[in-house]
């Protein structure tokens, strides 16, 4: 479908005393009576322009006036004789008297009547006259270049009219029959379809899916024309619009704005959408059924390109595609974009200037409706205009800063040039208003600088935590036996090489003595072959010697190890001392720490989401927030290269009021681990000796992993410059 901009007229409407003016409706404009959700309304018609207007009985009645005999004074006058209470009141007779000569519907009595372009703005546009006021420079715009093709009006709608059977009932029962039954398929099948799809946006298969999309949109558009004959209008033109050089199909159906049902008209807008996911949903249904790799890859581009890019494109409301015209319907406000931006100029002027605003014409919902989506399709068109600002630049290397510069002038100079007017003639005709809007301004100025480039936000991902004592302070069983005696107590102050625990185990100290006795006789062995110059044997015995020496040495090691010392100084750090007396422990069990309150690290655990970002921080500073509310600090050590499920402290566990769902068979409730129900990443961060004093060991804290508070403009910027280098890095790879 097409859609088109909107210009204001060159006299600034603003400067003129309405009530001493005479306005004379144009003599091609069309007027007829329709009914919506039972309120009779007006619909007004510029034919050679393809262009509609909505109005109510009240502001139809107040129109029909004008006559160019008549001021709008004595027109209100006549129209509250007619309408009573009902009939619009000065000021928004002013509102809709300005609204009319804007849009070219009425003119002043004297001057002459609007010239009239064969230019199509496109359906539910209000734009004026649409090329006559065109520069040579505007109509070769490469961001938006549009090119009729040749006696459109008459092959199209030919074309159109041999595939209207395809409108009927049985046809469209099928083709939603067809969706629904790709959905439901692709409910079932979607992770499989989505790894297979990971190379369609690959740079080497650009050129296919530029294919596929330009045919698509020949079917798409073809659509609108299609059903838009079927209902009885008439397809005016059919082009091409180059965004960027990236072709796009389009076809006039302004037409249908004569339709009397909305749901018609929505039919009409929704027709190309409702094709392209028919497309779709027969590619994927063929995706699932084909074992042809190729025959798959063409298939997932049609996917792709017919179903995504249509509910990601055609569907956004914020730009003049099909989902604004459909929305223009639903809420019955043909010229919403035009309707809009009016609002939101009303409400700058009432907040900059303090010119008080003209009514709005619509009431309750509506009219918040249309100021928020004014301001909404604000935002939405500056992130296009740089958008393709950027991609310009980028996909025309050098070339692409001029063609940057000239959609900048192109989409920037004329509003400029409005605003630079309205500033001049506001300085003559009111100073004081000047005054303040210069001073709003440049309050407004400073308070933007500030909110983008001062005022700090700060942001981190967030990850919890728990603080335990560092691997160095572990007082482990340096052998397998039963527990016999305990030196220490809870808490008690020790020194290095403090003797801690006495582990008995009788077979160990037996085959040590046995080993003993072997090696002995070994040695006799030995002197014996010496002493009888048997070369062989002496070599054979000092082997056994040798091997029984190893033993013996790991032996004495484990004997050893059943003196469990301190490691180092510090406090000893164990729960239930007294429960180890008499148990059997494996060498390698960890019996308690040894540590003071500096030997403390923090283990984080870290989701599959934020583990690559994570990764990159490795060495950086991190914050670390207790239950309380108190700040310290640390810095990210080391991120394990596994994810793992098991959960080895309690505290973190939902079950114990921490933040990690966990499941838990039967036979895992009785011992002190838990798993996880998705596997996540570790991370060790390593605290100072104040931080560690802090924090007692086992609270559960959460960490603050990449914390910066650098504004947004300074956000912007990277990301941009980042995305800047990326795509030139990939166009110099091309």
């Amino acid at each position: 479908m097409r859609w088109g901009g909107e210009r204001m007229p060159k006299r600034d409407l603003d400067t003129i005393d309405l009530a001493q003016q005479k306005l004379c409706l144009a003599d091609d404009v069309m007027v007829w009576p329709v009914r919506e959700c039972g309120e009779l309304v007006y619909r007004l018609e510029i034919p050679s322009l393809h262009k509609f207007y909505r109005v109510g009985y009240a502001e139809y009645v107040l129109i029909s006036l004008l006559d160019g005999n008549t001021t709008l004074p004595e027109a209100c006058g006549l129209a509250a004789v007619e309408l009573g209470a009902e009939a619009p009141t000065s000021a928004q007779a002013s509102t809709i008297a300005r609204w009319l000569v804007r849009n070219q519907l009425a003119f002043f009595a004297g001057q002459p009547a609007p010239k009239r372009s064969q230019e199509s703005p496109g359906r539910g546009g209000s734009a004026l006259d649409g090329s006559a006021g065109k520069t040579l420079l505007q109509s070769v715009n490469p961001f938006w270049l549009k090119i009729p093709l040749p006696v459109s009006g008459k092959w199209v709608p030919r074309f159109a009219n041999v595939l209207k059977p395809l409108c009927s009932l049985r046809v469209l029962a099928g083709s939603l029959l067809v969706i629904f039954i790709a959905a439901w398929q692709f409910a079932l099948h979607s992770e499989q379809f989505l790894g297979t799809s990971v190379d369609v946006f690959d740079k080497s298969n650009w050129i296919y899916l530029l294919l596929t999309w330009v045919l698509l949109k020949m079917a798409h558009e073809l659509a609108h024309a299609v059903v838009c004959q079927r209902m009885g209008c008439e397809v005016r033109e059919a082009g091409v619009v180059l965004v960027l050089l990236a072709p796009l199909a389009y076809v006039d159906v302004t037409s249908c704005w004569r339709l009397a049902d909305r749901w018609k008209r929505i039919a009409v807008s929704a027709a190309g959408m409702y094709v392209e996911l028919v497309i779709a949903s027969l590619a994927f249904i063929l995706w699932l059924n084909v074992t042809d790799v190729q025959s798959k890859f063409l298939l997932d581009n049609i996917v792709w390109m017919a179903g995504v890019s249509t509910l990601v494109f055609n569907l956004n409301v914020l730009m003049r595609f099909d989902g604004y015209y459909i929305l223009c319907d639903l809420v019955e406000i043909p010229n919403l974009a035009g309707e809009s931006a009016a609002a939101v100029q009303n409400l700058f002027r009432r907040w900059i200037v303090g010119q008080v605003s003209e009514p709005s014409r619509f009431s309750g919902w509506r009219r918040t409706f249309v100021l928020c989506y004014g301001f909404a399709a604000l935002i939405w068109r500056i992130i296009i205009c740089l958008s393709l600002t950027m991609a310009a630049a980028v996909m025309f290397s050098g070339a692409g800063i001029i063609v940057s510069l000239l959609g900048i002038y192109l989409w920037f100079a004329s509003p400029a040039k409005r605003l630079a007017s309205f500033c001049k003639s506001l300085l003559l005709s009111d100073p004081a208003r000047a005054i303040r809007s210069g001073i709003c301004s440049a309050f407004g100025i400073i308070f933007l600088y500030l909110l983008l480039f001062v005022v700090p936000l700060p942001t981190a991902i967030n990850v919890p935590a728990i603080v335990e004592y560092t691997p160095e302070t572990l007082v482990r069983s340096g052998a397998n036996g039963f527990v016999r005696r305990i030196h220490v107590a809870e808490g008690q102050e020790v020194e290095s090489g403090q003797l801690l625990v006495e582990i008995e185990n009788d077979d160990l100290l037996n085959r040590l003595e046995q080993l003993e006795i072997k090696k002995q006789q070994c040695e006799i062995e030995i002197s014996q072959a010496v002493n009888e110059h048997d070369a062989a044997q002496t070599y054979i015995h000092r082997k056994t010697m040798d091997s029984l020496a190893e033993k013996i040495a790991n032996l004495k090691q484990q004997v050893q190890g059943m003196r469990v010392t301190s490691p180092c100084r510090g406090k000893v750090v164990v729960r239930d001392l007294d429960v180890l007396l008499g148990t059997f422990v494996e060498e390698g069990t960890h019996l308690m720490n040894v540590a003071d309150d500096a030997s403390k690290e923090i283990i984080a655990m870290i989701g599959q989401d934020e583990i690559d970002e994570v990764r990159g921080m490795v060495s950086s500073d991190v914050h670390v927030c207790t239950p309380d509310w108190k700040w310290s600090s640390g810095v990210l050590e080391v991120v394990e290269p596994q994810a793992t499920n098991e959960l080895a402290w309690r505290a973190l566990a939902a079950t114990e009021g921490g933040p990690l769902p966990i499941r838990q068979s039967r036979e895992e409730l009785a011992s002190s681990s838990h798993r996880l129900l998705e596997p996540m990443f570790q991370a060790r961060i390593l605290t100072t000796g104040e931080t560690s004093r802090n924090l007692p060991a086992g609270i559960r804290v959460t960490a603050a992993i990449g914390y910066r508070t650098d504004p947004i403009a300074s956000r912007v910027g990277q990301r941009i410059s980042r995305w800047w280098q990326d795509a030139k890095a990939g166009s110099r790879v091309e």
